[in-house]
Order: structure tokens, then sequence, then C-alpha cells
């Protein structure tokens, strides 16, 4: 696991409860935030994108685990920041991560479709990984 930040330098994740707090780690990094939008991919709780949040223009955080990004919602909340931040952005990451999950998948099979309609018969399956989170990023960051 890894966090990775805007200045596009990969730091160790893990364990996040024997490490020191968010905003002492980040800055013993040498990252400075202040206006930047910072994604946390594989976020867990958030406790970095929540010390990130303290002085970058804005953070999203994504994770699979559903229960973890729950219990960092409570934190966000103890920490000031409202559900409805929270929820437009979710919605249009999760609206992105389909799109661009689709999108490339179709892209690196283009010469597997006949017809341009069959590009829309989603039950046939494909989709892209690294398509869905580039499309997540890409339609949540400028709601940022």
């Amino acid at each position: 696991m890894s966090v990775t930040v805007s200045s596009g330098r990969t730091f160790p994740g893990g364990l996040g409860f024997l490490r020191p707090p968010a905003e002492i780690e980040l800055g013993a990094y040498g990252l400075d935030l202040r206006g930047l939008r910072v994604a946390d991919i594989g976020a867990g709780e958030g406790r970095l994108a929540l010390g990130a949040a303290r002085a970058a223009a804005s953070v999203l955080a994504v994770d699979p685990d559903r229960g973890a990004l729950a219990r960092g919602r409570v934190e966000a909340r103890r920490k000031g920041i409202q559900d409805e931040q929270v929820y437009s952005l979710l919605t249009r990451a999760a609206i992105g991560a389909i799109i661009g999950a689709r999108l490339a998948y179709v892209i690196n099979h283009a010469g597997d479709y006949s017809s341009p309609i069959e590009v829309f018969k989603v039950w046939h399956g494909g989709i892209s990984l690294l398509g869905g989170i580039a499309g997540a990023i890409l339609l949540a960051l400028p709601k940022m």
C-alpha cells in the first residue's frame, strides 16, 4: 500500500496507528500542499487525506473499502468537513469511474467491435481498472 500526493512522490502506507499525525508526516516529506488539489488513492480511513485537507485547496480520497471510507467520513465530520462536500464529490467520482472503466476497455479492444452500437452492449463485459481510476479522478477534479 502507498499514498501518492500531487508532488508525484510515493510514500509508504499501512499501520496508520503506528505512524505520527498526518500533518507531521506530510511535513517531514517537505511537502507544501497549500493551494494544491490532492488525490489520495487507496486512502483507507483517510488519515493522510484529512491531514492534507488542512492546507490543500481540495482533497479527493478514493478506496474500495466502504467501511474504511465510512470511518473516514465520521472523522471528517469531527473535523468540520460537511457531508455535502463529500457526497457530491463521491457521486461525480463514481460516475466517472463507470464511464472511464468502459471507455478505456473499448479503446484498448477497438478491434473487437464490428459496429459502433456494440460498444454499448455492456452485458457482454469489459471494463478497465485503470480507466475507472482515471475517470473518477477526471470527473471529480473540477469539483475539488
